[in-house]
């Protein structure tokens, strides 16, 4: 028990690593959609959430603002928002208040991860089962499931033809034996033309007992015994 928390601690500090490196800049690029917040106290996604929603509100009132919420830390928390220019007014306007007791954000910087696809792939390929909780996404406005999110937004594996499928499926199941089978060696098989083995009386004779061996005889390759 003690060894799986250790491991899944080091999980959760890998992908929280993950999102805020390459993302030190002050200034947003320009497509910049995802922002990683630091904070001073351990929050849930929810409180986060009301935090977020009580001290900024997106430009013109745009309505959904936000679509991915997740805090794989409780003190560190990942927003996607769904314009570049409700991500630019936010940084803009939690900047100018970082610092004060009541917000509780420390920092906040560009993401490394952009985009609510993105995102949601960066979790997938790093989270386990039990590893911290899963984000939070929303579809125009509306909270959806963790597997609903994953069903729509991440591309699924792409369809072959039949008659392509069938030959992947064949190639995959070659190299598989051929890979399986790399430290195996055979004797090279002779081939059909390959002259038949001819026998000399001395070699019969190496094969049969002491006591036949004056009896017999080879004609034509056959042996011939006379008793």
């Amino acid at each position: 028990m003690q060894l799986e928390a250790h491991k899944i601690h080091w999980l959760r500090l890998a992908y929280s690593i993950s999102l805020a490196v390459g993302a030190m800049d002050d200034e947003l690029e320009e497509n910049a959609t995802t922002l990683i917040f630091k904070l001073s106290k351990k929050l849930t996604q929810k409180d986060f959430l009301d935090v977020l929603n009580l001290y900024w509100q997106p430009p013109g009132n745009q309505t959904p603002a936000y679509d991915f919420v997740h805090l794989p830390w409780k003190k560190l928390a990942v927003v996607n928002f769904t314009s570049p220019e409700a991500c630019r007014s936010c940084l803009q306007l939690m900047r100018a208040r970082v610092g004060s007791h009541d917000l509780g954000i420390v920092d906040l910087q560009q993401a490394k991860h952009q985009g609510l696809n993105e995102n949601i792939a960066a979790f997938c390929s790093r989270a386990t089962p039990v590893s911290f909780p899963k984000p939070l996404v929303f579809q125009s406005g509306r909270e959806i499931t963790w597997e609903q999110a994953v069903q729509t937004f991440l591309a699924p594996a792409p369809v072959l033809p039949h008659g392509e499928a069938n030959r992947a499926d064949k190639t995959a199941e070659s190299e598989s034996c051929s890979s399986s089978s790399k430290n195996l060696s055979f004797p090279v098989a002779l081939s059909e033309s390959a002259p038949p083995l001819e026998r000399t009386q001395a070699d019969f004779l190496q094969l049969i007992s002491e006591d036949l061996r004056k009896c017999a005889h080879v004609e034509a390759g056959m042996v011939i015994f006379r008793l």
